[in-house]
């Protein structure tokens, strides 16, 4: 079983709390991933809120809020043109683990090296 990496691409604000002062912030994540075999590999994208900071540059502290579970909104693609979607997501800690799957959240059963997987977190900022 190998695990595959994710790499966050990009981080887009398209949500926050500011007004209520709950410091509730959700972003829309761009995420890439490797080649996927399938029911033998998973997936994990490792230090989320970290890596939202690194792109957004604006000096805040960001945590993953456990009560917020990330949730896939748009496909990506392999490079043989499958659409490739992230499936349930766990948080640990900081990283979350799922397995790549397609629109009928069935785990692939292989993949090709996929862009563009399309991921809403909310983070608490500080």
């Amino acid at each position: 079983m190998a695990v595959q990496p994710g790499t966050i691409k990009g981080a887009t604000l398209i949500d926050s709390d500011a007004y209520t002062g709950s410091g509730r912030f959700t972003y829309l994540l761009t995420v890439d991933f490797p080649a996927y075999t399938g029911s033998t590999d998973s997936g994990t994208i490792t230090g989320v809120a970290a890596a939202i900071s690194a792109r957004i540059l604006d000096g805040k502290t960001r945590a993953l809020i456990a009560s917020c579970v990330p949730t896939c909104v748009g496909p990506g693609q392999d490079t043989a043109g499958q659409n490739v979607f992230i499936g349930t997501v766990t948080i640990s800690t900081a990283d979350l683990n799922f397995n790549l799957v397609n629109s009928s959240n069935t785990e692939l059963t292989s993949s090709t090296a996929s862009t563009g997987v399309k991921l809403l977190v909310t983070v608490l900022e500080s």
